[in-house]
């Protein structure tokens, strides 16, 4: 069965494969609706400074076909106010445009954005659009 944590897992294992930096300097790539993200995402922020979540905010047919659906989803770094006071700190728009220059060839890049979310915590966000499969797991 497809499910949304399905298809992140697929993303987040493609950008690991792509973005091997990234899992050397210590950021993780997690998936928003895995079990327990906020405790998950929170231990690796305070463990690195920096953590990335791949989310799926939306589906829709691909053209005619019912077994065919685009997704658009994302790949969103956060980091703390702490980490970017440090000098060797791996940042969270790093992160991004290290991810959109190695973006997996059948994962189509199409925005980077950065916000300061309050508290400290700052997101750069890369926007992907892709096409899946209905008929095809994606584990």
């Amino acid at each position: 069965m497809i499910t949304a944590l399905s298809i992140q897992q697929q993303i987040a294992s493609a950008f690991a494969a792509a973005c091997p930096d990234l899992a050397t300097a210590g950021v993780s790539i997690l998936c928003e609706d895995a079990l327990d993200i906020a405790t998950t995402a929170a231990n690796a922020l305070a463990k690195v400074g920096c953590v990335g979540i791949v989310s799926t905010p939306q589906f829709a047919p691909a053209g005619d076909s019912a077994r065919t659906m685009d997704c658009t989803a994302a790949l969103e770094f956060y980091e703390t106010a702490a980490n970017r006071q440090r000098p060797d700190a791996v940042t969270a728009l790093s992160c991004a445009l290290y991810a959109a220059q190695k973006t997996p060839t059948n994962y189509g890049f199409t925005n980077l954005s950065q916000e300061s979310l309050g508290e400290g915590i700052l997101r750069a966000r890369v926007d992907l659009a892709l096409t899946i499969s209905l008929t095809t797991s994606t584990n």
